[in-house]
C-alpha cells in the first residue's frame, strides 16, 4: 500500500513527578536511540519552561539524564 499522507499526533500529560522519572527511564544508555532523542527534547524543553523544578537536572554528554533529588 503506498503512504496515504496521514499523521499521527500523539499527547501526553502526567505530573512533573513522572516526567522526572520517565525522562530519567528515557535517557538512560539501555533505552531506545529514537526514544532517548525524543526525552531529550523533552528534557531540554522542560529545563527551559520550569527552571525551578528542573534546576537539578544535569543532561551528561553521553545524552543519559540525570536527576540530584528523584524524588521532589
Amino acid at each position: 500500500m503506498a503512504p496515504s499522507g496521514h499523521t499521527t499526533n500523539i499527547i501526553m500529560t502526567a505530573n512533573h513527578r513522572a516526567w522526572r522519572h520517565l525522562i530519567e527511564l528515557r535517557t538512560e544508555l539501555s533505552a531506545e536511540g529514537e526514544i532517548r532523542e525524543v526525552f531529550l527534547l523533552v528534557a531540554d524543553q522542560f529545563q527551559l519552561r520550569y527552571p525551578a523544578l528542573y534546576q537539578d537536572m544535569t543532561i551528561h554528554p553521553s545524552g543519559v539524564v540525570t536527576f540530584e533529588n528523584s524524588k521532589v
